[in-house]
């Protein structure tokens, strides 16, 4: 009797160690075991943006328009299918992410995740000093963006066209967990 007794502790104890932790709500996976933490949006400038972005995960693909606005202290995301019906709305204010989904029946993305991808887009490096691991590093050369580790291994890449005085994201490649997005801006 006391050896399943032990054996059911056991898998207890091992069943909790297969679960990653709990996330905070500003918190994201730059890969399996790497987490970061969004920076305040009031550390950047206000600003507007408008694109088609496409995910590609795994061999599927998905579509949607994104309309970004950073503006007093706050970051808002968009996001609209193809044809213009709005899918959802999140807000960022440094503190907390509120998302408003509009149609009831469509699987939302990870929004720390989404938000983290488009901040590592858009802020200069020395926004994310101390919002990152202290193992990752982002390394800038001409219009390509990498988060690299202390081994030198790549965990996303971010490509830029350069618009005028702009550096304007067009693709980022998260080699770890294997996804790309597809930015098409649209202003």
């Amino acid at each position: 009797m006391m050896k399943w007794l032990y054996t059911g502790i056991l898998l207890m104890f091992l069943s909790g160690c297969a679960h990653p932790p709990k996330l905070a709500p500003t918190e994201f996976h730059l890969t399996q075991r790497l987490i970061a933490q969004l920076p305040a949006p009031k550390s950047h400038a206000p600003f507007h943006s408008q694109a088609l972005i496409t995910t590609a995960v795994r061999g599927h693909e998905l579509s949607f328009m994104a309309m970004v606005t950073i503006q007093d202290h706050t970051l808002t995301l968009m996001a609209l299918t193809p044809v213009g019906i709005r899918v959802f709305k999140t807000v960022y204010d440094g503190h907390t992410i509120t998302t408003e989904q509009y149609l009831p029946n469509i699987p939302l993305p990870n929004m720390p995740e989404i938000l983290g991808n488009f901040m590592l887009a858009h802020y200069d490096a020395q926004a994310w000093q101390g919002h990152l691991p202290e193992t990752v590093h982002i390394h800038d050369a001409g219009l390509t963006r990498t988060l690299i580790n202390d081994a030198h291994q790549t965990i996303l890449t971010i490509e830029y066209v350069q618009n005028g005085r702009q550096k304007v994201p067009v693709q980022i490649h998260n080699e770890v967990l294997n996804y790309t997005l597809t930015l098409k801006n649209i202003q």
